[in-house]
């Protein structure tokens, strides 16, 4: 949930624009090696 928060803090001006919502999927590197890695 901080990852997602840390994400929309820095998307919040283009997020009051004409996007009006967005999924995420946050990982960090460790996480993705581990799911490419199965």
């Amino acid at each position: 949930m901080a990852r997602q928060r840390l994400v929309n803090a820095e998307l919040a001006e283009e997020l009051a624009g004409p996007v009006h919502a967005l999924a995420l999927k946050t990982l960090t590197l460790s996480e993705a090696n581990a799911k490419s890695n199965g």
